[in-house]
């Protein structure tokens, strides 16, 4: 996460400079290419989540059954 923030701000210090430079097409192009990337990390994050959402359900219907099973 720390590694994370990092980056993020030396990318919004380059766009800074970019964009303040009056290169607007570098400029563009390099918002564009961020943006791309935080959607790739927000939908890898999204599999993860639900990935994680299954193994829960899965776990929590395998406990259902073993209260079950021993008469807990």
């Amino acid at each position: 996460m720390v590694d994370e923030m990092k980056k993020m701000r030396e990318d919004i210090k380059l766009l800074k400079e970019l964009c303040m430079e009056g290169d607007e097409h570098r400029c563009f192009d390099a918002i564009k290419e961020r943006l791309q990337e935080v959607k790739e990390e927000v939908a890898e994050e999204a599999r993860i989540r639900k990935k994680m959402e299954d193994e829960l359900k899965k776990m929590l219907e395998d406990i259902k059954l073993l209260k079950e099973l021993c008469g807990c």
